[in-house]
């Protein structure tokens, strides 16, 4: 048996290099850590997390965190959710938290409506605390009244309160394009409000209520006319926070009206699902953009392919060009033929 052609071995170890790059862009799996040290409310998102796994094919390994956040807790971890809650967050705390965004962490934070006949009901102090502490461009801030009771928005066209919220119309550009790629959703909300400080709205990736909104806590209604958003998608540095001002909209909790979990009316499970995804993936396998180190190993690669087939090729023609015939005198040739006599 001959050995192999070493320009060969070069081309199958260039081949598998570029396969096992290819690859190993993708995660094995995302490790997805919810807090429920600061007393959260409710911690009824099975559903939520259920649909996230199964578009990530069961890649999304949930975690909760009952201790306090060091940056261990945070280190190697896709998705940090801070659930609607009670118990502040200290400042080491929140140093960790600012560090894990910065450095590519995703925070993604459920805020919740007040509801006086409800048994359940969130600080808007604190959360607002923890908000603020965040350096975003855009300086989101929770809204509540002066004796801290959080507002809720309220619908006067429908019948239940509810807000409708159809994204050719509420959703801004930036969230529609950049994030969602021009999906059409339409929401059954149960909502808080936050507002923003953004030069064009538009150009923020956000939901903004209907105009004729308005918002309620006690006695006091309140309109926002501009800068009231419902859904909010923040950068800082190379993570992303992403405000939910409708916990309740995405968990297991049932709608006595519908009789059917919050999560499941409208698209609120498939508007959840498609936002984290798109804040899980890293840009460069995002529509329209291309890693350049994987086009620069795969360029390197294809050239030494290209280059390897190209030697090999000519090897085979020498050898498959016939030999010539070794030219000798006359005188030569009666020599020979007198010694063989």
């Amino acid at each position: 048996m001959k050995p192999l052609n070493p320009i060969l071995i070069l081309v199958i170890l260039t081949a598998s290099a570029l396969v096992t790059s290819t690859q190993s862009e993708e995660p094995s799996d995302f490790a997805i850590v919810v807090d429920i040290n600061h007393n959260p409310v409710i911690l009824n998102f099975t559903r939520a997390f259920y649909a996230l796994n199964e578009s990530l094919n069961s890649r999304a390994r949930i975690f909760y965190n009952n201790s306090t956040l060091s940056e261990s807790t945070l280190s190697g971890v896709a998705a940090f959710i801070i659930p609607p809650f009670n118990k502040t967050f200290s400042d080491e705390e929140l140093e960790v938290i600012r560090k894990y965004v910065y450095r590519g962490g995703i925070l993604i934070l459920l805020a919740l409506d007040h509801d006086p006949d409800r048994e359940y009901n969130m600080d808007p102090i604190i959360f607002d605390d923890l908000l603020s502490s965040l350096p975003l461009e855009e300086r989101p801030k929770l809204n509540y009244t002066a004796g801290g009771i959080g507002l809720r928005c309220i619908d006067p066209l429908s019948n239940d309160s509810f807000l409708r919220v159809n994204s050719s119309k509420y959703f801004t550009n930036a969230l529609k394009f950049n994030y969602l790629r021009k999906k059409e959703y339409n929401l059954i909300l149960q909502t808080t409000i936050f507002t923003i400080k953004t030069k064009d709205l538009n150009e923020t990736p956000a939901i903004v209520p209907p105009k004729w909104v308005y918002c309620l806590s006690g006695s006091t209604v309140l309109y926002f006319e501009s800068g009231g958003v419902l859904f909010y998608i923040g950068k800082y540095g190379q993570g992303y926070v992403a405000l939910f001002g409708f916990a309740i909209s995405v968990s297991d909790i049932e709608n006595v009206i519908y009789q059917k979990p919050w999560i499941d009316l409208g698209d609120n499970k498939k508007f959840w699902v498609d936002v984290v995804l798109s804040l899980l993936k890293p840009a460069k396998e995002k529509p329209g953009t291309i890693s350049l180190e994987l086009v620069s190993v795969t360029l390197i690669g294809t050239g030494v392919v290209i280059i390897g087939l190209g030697l090999l090729i000519i090897q085979r023609e020498r050898k498959l060009q016939p030999k010539r015939k070794k030219e000798i005198s006359i005188a030569e040739a009666l020599k020979q033929i007198r010694k063989r006599g």
